[in-house]
Parts: C-alpha cells; structure tokens; sequence
C-alpha cells in the first residue's frame, strides 16, 4: 500500500531523534538540501471493556520524519527524548521492504508536517525564552 492517510495522534517516543540531509529530486524542495529529521515511536492500543476497563492490545509501531531547514531539523531533534509523549499530525503510509531472511516486511512512516510535546506528562519542564526579533531573511 502507497496511500497516504491523514495522522493525527498523539504517540511515544522508543528511539531519539537522528538528523540528516538529503536533496529531493522532485516536489517543492527539489534540488535543495533538506534536513530530515526521524525517529523511531509507537502508539498504545486499549479496547474499553463493557465494564469500563481497558485492555492493553498490541501496540503500533512507526518511523516519524519531518522535513525543513537545518535549522529547524537541529531544534526539533534537540527537544525530542525518549519515553516523551508527543503530538504528531501529518500522513501515515506503510513501506514494504525485504527482511534479513528475505521476507517482505511492512513499516509504517508518517511524514510529519507538525510536532509537539504533550504539556502534561511526567518529568517534562518547560523552559522559555523570548528572543530579540530577527532581522529579514533570517532563518528561523
């Protein structure tokens, strides 16, 4: 499957954040360099009893890439740990590859068009400063 359905969950990180760089051939960017970032998460799947429990199911597994400048590639990946829950929107699609034996697997990879950090979890801290605004033509 090649379809791109839209994302919009919020799933937990299990590998922290890599940042490379490529130059896409095609679409808007194409023939400029472009920072990716990527980082391996999984969403936790609970079915709600008829006696109002959950039940813990098997849960789904994803590679997550975001495409932008290096600039926003470092930042992103710099604030993104593991075990942190975050809020990604965007499109799934599943990639189908051979396996080391040689079986065909599936990975599902969302491509990212926004990220943020669930405010309410455990052990996060939050620390903001406001910065002198940027001259014209600065990166952001």
């Amino acid at each position: 499957m090649n379809d791109y359905t839209p994302f919009n969950n919020a799933i937990v990180v299990y590998k922290e954040a890599t940042v490379s760089q490529i130059v896409p051939k095609s679409g808007p960017r194409a023939g400029q360099k472009t920072s990716v970032v990527e980082f391996k998460a999984y969403r936790p799947e609970f079915e709600k009893k008829a006696d109002g429990t959950f039940e813990k199911k098997d849960s789904k597994f994803f590679t997550v890439q975001y495409y932008g400048s290096e600039v926003s590639a470092k930042r992103i990946a710099a604030g993104i740990k593991e075990g942190m829950t975050l809020e990604v929107r965007g499109e799934v699609r599943e990639k189908q590859f051979a396996g080391k034996d040689g079986k065909t697997l599936t990975e599902n990879v969302i491509g990212a068009k926004g990220i943020a950090v669930s405010l309410n979890q455990p052990g996060l801290e939050v620390q903001f400063t406001k910065q002198k605004q940027q001259q014209k033509g600065q990166e952001r």
